[in-house]
């Protein structure tokens, strides 16, 4: 099982504290990203990430960062999460 977190201004936070109809959205769109990006498995380990976080002040302005099982598996996310 993959930990998901979003962090703004240093808080989590939670589908259920987004208050306006386009931070709902933004919320549900971040969320699926990251559950996405959670499939994928290390081509070394055949593991998928332990946990990731997106971290911002503000939905609109989220980076993503990864643990996983080595370096391969993050930098393979990291970069897949930036794109997005």
């Amino acid at each position: 099982m993959i930990d998901i977190f979003v962090r703004i201004n240093g808080r989590e936070v939670r589908p259920s504290d987004m208050r306006t109809d386009l931070e709902r959205a933004l919320m549900d769109n971040t969320i699926r990203v990251m559950r996405d990006a959670a499939r994928y498995q290390c081509p070394a380990h055949l593991r998928t990430a332990l946990r990731i976080t997106a971290n911002g002040l503000s939905l609109a302005q989220l980076v993503f960062s990864v643990d996983g099982c080595c370096r391969i598996l993050e930098g393979v996310l990291e970069e897949t999460l930036e794109q997005l």
